[in-house]
């Protein structure tokens, strides 16, 4: 992850890495980059990562979740699974779309 931009995209989606930047640059970072530390916080933006946080991402974006609120995170995204699970079986047993939103508040 890196809150710079990031180049070739097909040598890393050939290697299957996840890398996730900031945007994508034609340029070679030879000498425009250090390497600064390891196991300190970072500021991304306005977002400090700090050791033990959870960092989850994906082509649309990423989202930093602080350590102590993992668990919570888990358990509130399996709810949302769970809700979006009902409402698919509601829509494809042919249930009205307003209907199933009105009564679930998710599609």
């Amino acid at each position: 992850m890196t809150d710079g931009l990031t180049g070739d995209l097909t040598a890393i989606a050939e290697l299957g890495f996840p890398v996730y930047a900031a945007g994508t640059s034609p340029l070679d970072s030879a000498g425009r980059q250090d390497f600064a530390m390891t196991g300190g916080t970072l500021r991304f933006g306005d977002t400090l990562v700090r050791p033990g946080d959870w960092a989850v991402g994906d082509e649309l974006g990423v989202v930093i979740v602080p350590v102590e609120q993992v668990d919570r995170v888990i358990e509130l995204g399996l709810d949302k699974q769970r809700g979006e699970s009902v409402v698919r079986a509601e829509l494809e047993a042919g249930n009205d779309l307003t209907d199933v939103f009105r009564r679930h508040g998710i599609l």
